[in-house]
C-alpha cells in the first residue's frame, strides 16, 4: 500500500494531493481546488507571482489592436529579466535558474521562478522581499515545490505553437537572448572571483592574526617561565644562605610563629612563678623578724629562779617580817 502510494503521488492518479501544484508551483482552481497544496517551508526556488507585465497593449481608432514589435518587447523583458537577476543575487545568492512564463490565465501570467542554488539563500532572499513593491505594486512571494521545470514546461510550445495558446495550464517559458545570458554569466564569474579573492585575503589576514597571537603567547610563556626560573632561583639561594635574602616558605613561616608563641607562654608562665617564689620570700622575712623579736623579748625577761632569789633578797631585806608576801607582780611585757 505504502509503495503503491509513493508511486502515484503527484500523478493524476493521486486523488489528495494536486499535481499541478506539485509540478508549477500554481493552480488554476487555486484555494478551491479540492485537492491538497502541500506547500513546503523551506526550498531552492522562490515564487514571486504575477510580477511581470508586459508593455500594455495599443488600440487604434476603430479598437482593433496595433501590432507591437517584437524587439521592443524583447527588450523590455529582458531589462526586466536582468534588473531582477541582480537584485536578488545581491539578496540572495548566487541562482541556478530564473525563469518568467508568458501564459495568460490568473494563475501563471507573469509568474517569475527563481530557482538558488542553496536553500538558505533562498529563504535570505525571500525574508528581504517581503512587504517590496516592484513598479508600484506589491511583491507577492513564496515557497515553491518546483526543482526541476522539465515537467512544468509545454513541450508543443517549446517545439512549435501550442494548440492550447496563453491559457495553457503548463509554463510558456520566455526565452532570454543569448547575448543577455553571457554577460549575466560573465557577470556572476566576476562576483564569483571577487568572492573567492576576497575570502583568500580573509582568510591570509586571518591566518596572519593567528599567527601573530601565536607568537605573542609564546613570548608570553617564554617570558612567564623565565620570571618562575628568576624566582626559584632566589628561594634556592635564600635557602643556601640559611633564608637571608631569599622568601619563607609557608611551613617556615607557620613553624616561626609557633615558636614564638611558645616562648610567649612560656615567659608568662615564669613571671608568674617568680612572683610566687617573690611572695613566699616576703612571708619568711617577716616570720624571721617576728621571731627574732620574740627572742629579743625572751632574752630580757627573768627566769624563775632569778625571781625566786630575788624575792627571797627582797624579804631578807625587810628584816624577816610576818609570812611570806607575794613577790610584786612582774613589770608589764614589752
Amino acid at each position: 500500500m505504502a509503495q503503491h502510494l509513493a508511486k502515484i503521488f503527484g500523478t493524476e492518479e493521486d486523488k489528495v494531493n494536486c499535481p499541478f501544484y506539485l509540478k508549477m508551483g500554481a493552480c488554476r482552481h487555486g484555494d478551491r481546488c479540492s485537492r491538497i497544496h502541500n506547500r513546503p517551508i523551506l526550498s531552492q526556488t522562490i515564487l514571486l507571482q504575477n510580477m511581470y507585465l508586459p508593455p500594455p497593449q495599443q488600440y487604434d481608432d476603430n479598437g482593433m489592436p496595433v501590432p507591437q514589435d517584437e524587439d521592443d518587447l524583447q527588450d523590455h523583458f529582458e531589462e526586466f529579466y536582468e534588473d531582477i537577476f541582480e537584485e536578488l543575487t545581491n539578496i540572495g545568492g548566487e541562482l541556478e535558474q530564473l525563469r518568467v512564463c508568458e501564459n495568460l490565465s490568473d494563475h501563471l501570467a507573469g509568474n517569475v521562478y527563481a530557482k538558488f542554488r542553496e536553500e538558505e539563500d533562498a529563504e535570505k532572499a525571500l525574508q528581504k522581499l517581503m512587504g517590496r513593491f516592484y513598479a508600484g505594486r506589491p511583491i507577492l512571494a513564496q515557497f515553491c515545490p518546483v526543482t526541476d521545470f522539465k515537467d512544468a514546461r509545454c513541450r508543443q510550445f517549446e517545439e512549435s505553437t501550442c494548440s492550447r495558446g496563453g491559457y495553457c495550464n503548463f509554463m510558456h517559458l520566455k526565452k532570454v537572448s543569448s547575448r543577455l545570458q553571457r554577460r549575466l554569466i560573465a557577470r556572476l564569474e566576476r562576483e564569483r572571483e571577487e568572492r573567492e579573492r576576497e575570502e583568500r585575503r580573509r582568510r591570509r589576514g586571518s591566518d596572519r592574526d593567528r599567527d601573530r597571537r601565536r607568537d605573542d603567547d609564546d613570548r608570553d610563556r617564554d617570558r612567564r617561565r623565565d620570571d618562575d626560573d628568576r624566582d626559584r632561583g632566589g628561594r634556592d639561594r635564600g635557602r643556601d644562605r640559611g633564608g637571608e635574602g631569599g622568601r619563607e616558605s609557608s611551613q617556615e613561616r607557620r613553624a616561626k610563629i609557633a615558636a614564638w608563641n611558645k616562648a610567649r607562654e612560656g615567659g608568662g608562665r615564669g613571671d608568674e612563678r617568680d612572683g610566687e617564689r617573690g611572695g613566699s620570700r616576703e612571708r619568711g622575712n617577716s616570720r624571721e623578724r617576728g621571731n627574732s623579736r620574740e627572742r629579743e623579748r625572751g632574752s630580757s625577761r627573768e627566769t624563775s629562779e632569778e625571781r625566786r632569789a630575788k624575792i627571797a633578797r627582797w624579804n631578807e631585806s625587810r628584816g624577816g617580817g610576818g609570812g611570806e608576801e607575794a613577790p610584786p607582780p612582774d613589770e608589764p611585757r614589752e
